[in-house]
C-alpha cells in the first residue's frame, strides 16, 4: 500500500543566482566558514546606467579589476576574536561591503555564484560605506 507520493522526490525551490543584493536570503545555502575566515560575494555591477545606457565590457572589467568590493556573507566562530592582533575590534561585521587586495583570499566557484571568496580576517583593507558609489568612480 505505498503510494507513488511517498516515494517522489521532494522538490526544493532552485536557488537563483546570487549576487550583493539578493544574498542575505540564502545564507544558509553558501558554505559554512570556520575558524578565523570570513566568506565574501562579489558587489556585482549594473550593465546598464541609470540613464538607459549600455556598458561595454571593457569598462566592466576595468571596473571589476580595480576596486574589488565584496559584500561578508559568512564569519569563522574565530574571526576577529583576538584581542592581541584587533586590540580595537572587528574590522567588519556580517552584511558590510568591504575592499581587498586583487589577488586575495581563496576563489570558489559554485552553480549560483561565480567569485565567492573566503579570505583570513586580516585581510580585509577597508569597510565601504557606499559600494556602488565606489565602484562607479573607477
Amino acid at each position: 500500500m505505498t503510494s507513488e507520493a511517498t516515494n517522489a522526490p521532494s522538490v526544493v525551490a532552485p536557488i537563483p543566482e546570487l549576487d550583493h543584493k539578493n544574498v542575505m536570503n540564502y545564507l544558509s545555502d553558501l558554505p559554512q566558514v570556520r575558524g578565523y575566515r570570513i566568506l565574501l560575494i562579489p558587489v556585482n555591477l549594473d550593465k546598464k546606467t541609470a540613464g538607459g545606457i549600455i556598458l561595454p565590457d571593457p569598462v566592466l572589467d576595468k571596473q571589476r579589476n580595480h576596486a574589488q568590493v565584496f559584500r561578508v556573507v559568512g564569519m569563522g566562530s574565530n574571526a576577529y576574536k583576538d584581542p592581541d592582533r584587533f586590540p580595537s575590534g572587528p574590522y567588519c561585521e556580517l552584511g558590510d561591503f568591504v575592499l581587498l587586495g586583487r589577488y586575495a583570499g581563496t576563489r570558489i566557484t559554485t552553480n549560483y555564484c561565480e567569485d565567492l571568496r573566503v579570505v583570513n580576517d586580516d585581510e580585509v583593507i577597508a569597510v565601504v560605506p557606499n559600494a556602488e558609489a565606489m565602484l562607479n568612480l573607477v
